[in-house]
């Protein structure tokens, strides 16, 4: 019988589906306990729409254990050992986009609660940069706790939510209910039913289906109808009057669990020969379903129901079964479970099986996996001391795994043993507290990581080192320790990239300048000989991060393009979104600013946790392209306190160029004068770094607030040390206009004047800078020129927004009219995106995948874009931006 829902809850569903119909896309989120009908009800709101038009997924129990098993429901093809949230969401966009042509797409994800958190996030990142997409995600779970987290976050973001609680059935539907058993069934005796199961569905059709009516009438009379707690009574009783086979049967798949199995497993299980008969009388007592998978399978109809079944087969025949079970089941993670199960006590050779299994689950990075069976092998660990190592090794995993709720070590660290002591530096390392990380993993003695076994010691001295170099602390220590993790005879794969990463830092900081030597290591190396291994693909990164100081940004842009194509995302993959805020540094410097934004905005997609320092010094260049001086002021003072906090020398010096280049383009007078002695205030002379580093665009952002300053001394340092830089092709240029700064207006004039005119080869951001300098120094014709260039050069990188910021002074009108005129001006910044892509000439699908969006969302902001724009298609948009926008002097 169908359920009839209440009014309420069907007008919620009504204005569900128009929202998803209209183009909005809509997250209905249905709470109930179990058996109180949620998973019906979400099948019905799933009616609305075409059967072709549903994505049905069943979160099961150990789902939460394998990351993204949700998602490969829906895309069976996603890579084994691709866990990056962006790649996959644009992969489940590319499945929603298969049904899109046909009309609104229905996405039913059913006990939600058990999904694992990858392919929760995965859903929230294609929620979140989802506009126009016709798609209702229908989701139905458990009442909320822990487990989700990342479904509340999901439906914060959602443009459209709409929530339903059942709490039990009304008067109204019991009665509906009852009477499709007893159409002469009072509404007082289906009240009765009703307070007397609490309202839930699967309790009260429980009772009718195993009480006559008649029975329960008498017994609802005399007040003494069973209470929900004997539905495993119920059961037994109800399993005493079937077939001995039928049972057999019926225990065996509460054994094999809430999927089932084949019917093959199932007889081989059960012992019996007759299993499609026995499969049969168990449908017609309607406690099994059938399913048609590549092969036909059969599961108990409810997890209530199994459980409850599962709870009447006495414990030694349940450990027989599962027994049978671990014999005959066809992947490895199945039989050993099925093995704990049939357990009684202590195990070491199980302890050690479950113990490799984890092994190979961790090389294969399913750490969240590698981690729950961990414990299990500790549990079955007769000694105390192997039990404790794999707990610890379990909490190592839950790190690696971001479940930092499931890590057992608690608090500060000090006084614990030396493994426990390295997980809590562990997990302070990943929750980017790097200087409580460097306190507590300082504490562990050479003798103590030498008492460790091989693993474990390389794990303590990598994550040391890097928690070291990130806080601003002895770079010395940190390459000490990388210089033995490389002699381990067994190194942990799931760390090597920030083994790279922390040896290139280290060497960066304590490695004397070189000048012409460094920037040459940094721009050898064939990339596709480099990318083509792990190994090689961190040096890539590291090389790439190390050329936004050097001014290098054509190079650091193809080394970095390589890199945020190929990494995953997870604390310890580098995926918190530094190497995509990298990109669009170099995109920035580049000129490319759409380009620029399209990386930042994915750098903030990235974080699960608060961004590192690095990451956060570069996002504030996004509002600052798009011309919101008083956020980007907000965001760069913010990122400063994150400095201070973790005060990492790499983060210090990139957070000086960023502020100074901040300052170049929106700063006051009075900034300007003030950031030198601010800067030195808070992270100490920048003499020190400069007698460290040979970063060169550093010294120029250096001389550039030396000069603000009036420190002539500075800028003859920094410019004797650019001139100084043969291979750099800017060098010598940018080195006349720096030390031009300290002379007064005219001799500035004079000598800037013939650099502006010729341009800056290779660096389109500082060529730029220097016009906009000119301009505002020079109030002749010179000067005016300079303007017309700066103006022309900031429209021609996007940064139409920014001209008002540019000349706060400029007579009215004269600083609006570029912008005004702009094609792009009105747009959003999704809008931006997608039109700049646009125009480079990708295709729609292409668009979408650069920008992880489905092909529906990019169609809808071009609609936006075209009206915007006062256009009709892609050839028209072009030809309107080829008339506007002149190339750049």
């Amino acid at each position: 019988m169908a359920m009839r829902w209440p009014e309420t809850i069907e007008r919620i569903v009504r204005s569900a589906v128009e929202s998803a119909a209209a183009g909005t896309p809509t997250v209905l989120d249905i709470a109930g306990e179990a058996g109180y009908g949620k998973s019906s009800l979400a099948r019905w709101v799933a009616r609305h729409f075409p059967p072709g038009q549903v994505l049905r997924v069943s979160a099961r129990e150990n789902d939460q254990a394998d990351s993204l098993a949700v998602a490969r429901q829906l895309e069976p093809d996603l890579p084994p050992d691709d866990f990056n949230r962006l790649r996959v969401a644009r992969r489940l966009g590319e499945v929603i986009d298969e049904r899109h042509l046909s009309g609104p797409v229905a996405l039913l994800i059913d006990d939600l609660q058990w999904s694992d958190p990858e392919s929760i996030d995965a859903l929230g990142v294609l929620l979140e940069r989802m506009a126009g997409d016709r798609v209702l995600i229908i989701a139905a779970h458990r009442p909320s706790g822990p487990r989700h987290r990342q479904w509340n976050a999901v439906m914060e973001a959602a443009e459209a939510l709409f929530r339903i609680t059942l709490d039990g059935l009304d008067q109204e539907t019991s009665l509906t209910v009852v009477r499709a058993e007893d159409p002469s069934a009072t509404p007082e005796f289906a009240d009765a039913l009703r307070r007397h199961t609490g309202g839930s569905p699967l309790l009260l059709r429980s009772l009718l289906s195993e009480y006559p009516i008649a029975s329960l009438r008498a017994m609802a009379e005399r007040g003494r109808l069973p209470a929900p707690s004997d539905l495993v009574s119920m059961f037994r009783a109800h399993l005493s009057e079937l077939d001995p086979e039928p049972v057999r049967v019926l225990e065996t798949l509460a054994v094999l669990g809430d999927t089932g199995a084949d019917e093959f497993i199932i007889a081989a299980v059960a012992g019996v020969d007759h299993v499609d008969e026995a499969l049969a009388a168990l449908r017609a007592e309607r406690l099994v379903v059938r399913e048609e998978h590549p092969v036909p399978r059969a599961r108990i109809f409810h997890g209530v129901v199994r459980a409850a079944i599962y709870e009447t087969i006495p414990l030694s025949q349940r450990q027989r079964l599962h027994g049978r079970a671990a014999a005959r089941m066809p992947s490895a993670r199945e039989r050993l479970d099925h093995r704990v199960a049939a357990a009684s006590g202590m195990n070491d050779g199980l302890a050690s099986d479950l113990d490799a299994f984890a092994d190979e689950l961790h090389d294969a990075r399913h750490y969240r996996q590698a981690a729950h069976t961990r414990r299990q092998a500790a549990y079955l660990s007769a000694a105390p001391d192997a039990r404790a190592h794999r707990e610890l090794d379990a909490d190592f995993d839950a790190i690696l795994a971001l479940d930092m709720d499931d890590v057992s070590t608690l608090g500060d660290g000090t006084g614990a043993e030396p493994r426990a002591r390295f997980i809590r530096g562990a997990q302070l390392a990943a929750e980017r507290d790097y200087s409580a990380a460097a306190d507590v993993l300082a504490t562990l003695t050479d003798a103590e990581l030498s008492d460790l076994d091989d693993r474990a010691a390389y794990r303590a001295r990598v994550i040391r080192a890097w928690a070291t170099i990130s806080c601003g602390r002895s770079a010395a220590q940190a390459k000490e320790d990388i210089r033995i993790a490389e002699t381990s005879p067994d190194p942990d794969r799931a760390i090597q990239g920030y083994l790279s990463i922390t040896r290139g830092q280290a060497e960066f900081v304590t490695t004397a300048p070189s000048g012409p030597e460094t920037i040459r290591a940094l721009t050898g190396g064939e990339r596709s000989t480099l990318a083509a291994s792990p190994e090689g693909l961190s040096t890539l990164a590291w090389r790439g991060t190390s050329l936004s100081f050097y001014g290098l940004p054509a190079r650091q842009i193809a080394d970095l393009e390589i890199v945020t194509a190929r990494l995953g995302d997870g604390i310890f993959d580098f995926g918190d979104g530094a190497f995509s805020a990298f990109q669009g540094f170099a995109y920035f410097l580049d000129g490319q600013w759409g380009r620029a934004a399209i990386a930042l905005d994915l750098a903030r997609v990235g974080p699960r946790l608060r961004p590192a320092p690095l990451t956060a010094t570069l996002l504030p260049i996004a509002s600052l392209m798009a011309g919101d001086g008083d956020t980007a002021r907000e965001e760069l003072a913010a990122a400063r306190a994150i400095r201070l906090a973790e005060p990492q020398s790499a983060a210090v010096g990139l957070g000086d160029i960023v502020e100074v280049l901040a300052l170049l383009l929106i700063g006051t007078p009075d900034e300007r004068a003030r950031w030198f002695a601010s800067r030195t205030a808070d992270f100490g002379p920048m003499d020190a770094y400069a007698g460290r580093h040979v970063q060169l665009l550093w010294k120029v952002a250096r001389a550039v607030a030396a000069s603000w300053a009036g420190r002539s001394d500075v800028v003859a340092d920094e410019v004797r040390g650019l001139r100084e830089a043969e291979v750099i092709p800017w060098g010598a240029q940018v080195a006349r206009w720096l030390d031009a700064r300290i002379h007064d207006d005219e001799r500035f004039a004079d000598i800037v004047s013939p650099i502006s005119q010729n341009g800056i080869p290779d660096f389109p951001l500082l060529e730029a800078l220097i016009h906009l300098d000119l301009a505002r120094r020079t109030s002749d014709r010179r000067g005016d020129e300079a303007r017309s260039r700066a103006e022309r050069s900031f429209t021609a990188f996007g940064g139409e927004r920014l001209l008002p910021l540019l000349f706060p002074d400029a007579p009215e009108g004269r600083a609006a009219d570029p912008v005004a005129a702009s094609l792009l001006a009105p747009l959003s910044d999704r809008e931006r995106e997608i039109a700049t892509l646009l125009l480079e000439g990708l295709s729609y699908a292409q668009i979408g995948r650069e920008l992880f969006i489905t092909r529906s969302t990019v169609a809808f902001h071009l609609t936006r874009v075209y009206a915007k724009t006062n256009t009709t298609s892609r050839h028209e948009l072009v030809e309107a931006a080829r008339a506007e926008r002149p190339p750049a002097p």
